[in-house]
């Protein structure tokens, strides 16, 4: 990945198909989004970036980039293989470089390392499992990718799509959202202030939230205010529609026809 091409991604700041991570301590956050862009048009998560956009970076591995397309998944770190390694070793096995022997050793001991050597064929055993194509690994100008491929819409989802859902006696037709309305729609409990919805969604930056989750949101009908002849009122709640509610039944049966793993 070049810098240019970072900045490109960087400039335009958060979307509805780009998110922001500090780091890989926000993992579960990233993973809940990628999640919705799996369930949407596809998007890209970037970690070691603030919520403003500015680069921040991780020491152990610096810029990872995970990106969503129609036919796979590519995970995209700025780092290189250790002395001795090279991406066609990853799929056979292959000795451990430890950058961090003590690091390692504390991990071995916890039992979250099994054998050395032996993560990327565990990955690839992972893919075989649920009936997908082992993972590919390559290394390019400082960059290691590892692209797993496999359609983005499975398709029980494709099939919760398409199936009209019925309420209130009346047949309607799943809405689609983006990955930040799903996620906002997936912790609307009851009346709740713009601060709650925040909280719920661990998010800091008040315009990001307003610009991707809230207005987006409001204008699909998918939650509405409790004051609406008042918008700015300090006293201002939101709650889910029943167009909110029938996103919720959407995206409960796409998990549901969702494939199992395969034994």
């Amino acid at each position: 990945m070049k810098e240019s091409q970072l900045a490109s991604w960087l400039a335009p700041g958060e979307s509805a198909t780009l998110e922001f991570k500090r780091s890989t301590a926000e993992l579960r956050r990233a993973g809940e989004t990628l999640c919705g862009f799996l369930n949407g048009d596809g998007g890209r998560v970037l970690i070691g970036v603030a919520p403003d956009g500015k680069p921040v970076g991780q020491r152990a591995s610096g810029y990872v980039a995970i990106a969503v397309f129609d036919d796979r998944i590519e995970v995209r770190s700025v780092c290189e293989f250790p002395t001795g390694i090279h991406a066609a070793l990853l799929s056979q096995e292959h000795l451990s470089v430890q950058r961090n022997p003590l690091m390692a050793g504390a991990f071995h001991r916890t039992g979250a390392v099994q054998v050395w050597g032996r993560g990327t064929n565990r990955v690839i055993d992972a893919c075989k499992a649920y009936g997908i194509a082992p993972p590919e690994y390559a290394q390019a100008g400082g960059v290691v990718t590892v692209t797993f491929r496999a359609a983005v819409a499975t398709d029980g989802e494709e099939e919760a799509r398409k199936t009209p859902l019925k309420t209130a006696g009346k047949t309607q037709v799943p809405p689609q959202v983006t990955a930040q309305v799903a996620a906002l729609l997936a912790r609307m409990r009851g009346d709740m202030t713009r601060q709650d919805m925040q909280d719920a969604l661990e998010l800091a930056d008040r315009k990001h939230f307003r610009k991707a989750y809230l207005l987006p949101a409001l204008e699909l009908g998918m939650i509405e205010m409790t004051n609406p002849e008042k918008p700015n009122s300090r006293s201002q709640r939101y709650r889910l529609t029943d167009q909110g509610r029938l996103a919720l039944q959407t995206q409960a049966k796409a998990r549901k026809h969702a494939p199992t793993p395969r034994p």
